[in-house]
C-alpha cells in the first residue's frame, strides 16, 4: 500500500464485484460512488507492520514475504483489539473532519501496546 496511490482493479475482478455487490459499494477509481480521499491515516499496515517488517535489510522478495507472514501470524489478540479500537477512533475523526487527514490529532497521544 502506498500513500496517495490510486485504487486499481483488473477488469474480470471488477465484473465479479459488480455481480456480487453492485456498482455503489466498490472502492475503485472508475465506479460511480464518490468515496473519500485515500488516507494513510486509515491504513492498518502503517500502524506498525511496516516498522517491524522493515527493521533491517531484506535480501529478496521471498524474505519479505516470509517476514510479513511471520509477523502477521504472531499478532496477539490484545494487539488486534488495540488496533481495532484505534482504527474506529480514526474513522470517526476522519468522518468528523470531512474525510481529511487526522494524523496531527493523534500525534500528541497516539500509542499502541504491541506486547
Amino acid at each position: 500500500m502506498q500513500d496517495g496511490a490510486s485504487t486499481h482493479i483488473a477488469y474480470p475482478d471488477k465484473r465479479l464485484l459488480i455481480m456480487d455487490f453492485g456498482n455503489n459499494t466498490i472502492i475503485s477509481h472508475y465506479f460511480p460512488t464518490n468515496w473519500p480521499p485515500r488516507s494513510p491515516n486509515l491504513n492498518p499496515c502503517d500502524f506498525w507492520l511496516k516498522r517491524v517488517v522493515f527493521n533491517g535489510p531484506i535480501a529478496n522478495l521471498a524474505e519479505l514475504k516470509t517476514r510479513i507472514k511471520g509477523h502477521i501470524q504472531n499478532i496477539s489478540t490484545h494487539t488486534n483489539r488495540s488496533v481495532e479500537e484505534h482504527a474506529i477512533s480514526r474513522f470517526q475523526l476522519a468522518a468528523e473532519n470531512g474525510g481529511y487527514h487526522s494524523e496531527h490529532f493523534f500525534s500528541l497521544f497516539w500509542c499502541l501496546d504491541f506486547n
